[in-house]
Formats: structure tokens, sequence, C-alpha cells
């Protein structure tokens, strides 16, 4: 399964956090509004799934999102300067409400 997000493409969307590969990469955080993916949340990690699994807006998610389908995807790259460089490019271009 797979989500582009600009001219990423991420693995996901998935409704389980641990549906995702532990390994480094650019989370996204989702919700199901209006017959499309909107994105609430992104960032990058050393290993996506525990930092989502123990993220500190966890529950601005869930406020945020209220009773709509919330979902997560990822984007692998172990290169942390590169991780870093897209997380910001795609944060620009998308401004997330929660992050």
């Amino acid at each position: 399964m797979a989500i582009a997000i600009y001219e990423y493409e991420f693995d996901g969307p998935y409704a389980d956090i641990n549906s995702l590969k532990s390994k480094p990469g650019i989370y996204a955080v989702m919700v199901w509004k209006d017959e499309d993916w909107r994105l609430l949340d992104m960032g990058e990690s050393q290993n996506i799934v525990e930092k989502l699994s123990s993220h500190e807006r966890k529950e601005e998610w869930s406020l945020y999102s209220k009773k709509k389908t919330r979902a997560y995807a990822g984007f692998y790259e172990e290169d942390a300067e590169k991780r870093h460089e897209i997380q910001e490019e795609l944060r620009s271009k998308a401004r997330p409400p929660c992050g």
C-alpha cells in the first residue's frame, strides 16, 4: 500500500502504527475527511514506529481527528540529514495543523 505526499511515496496509510517498519524515516499522521486523507502531523525519527507509539502530540491528534478515521504512513530514509531536509520541505508545503 502506498500514498503520495507531494512527490514522495509513503508506505501506508495504515490504521495500526505497527504496520509500518521500525526504520528511520519520515512519518505522516493523517485523518480521513471529505473523501480524502488530510495531513495532521509530520516528523522524522530514527525509528518511526517507536516515535509514533510514544509521540507527545498523540492526544492532540485525537482531539483534532475526533471520530474520523486516523492513519499513519512512513517514508523510509536512512540518511539523517536527507530525512531532515525532506521533512522540512514537506512541512513547509503541507503546513500540518498539529505539527
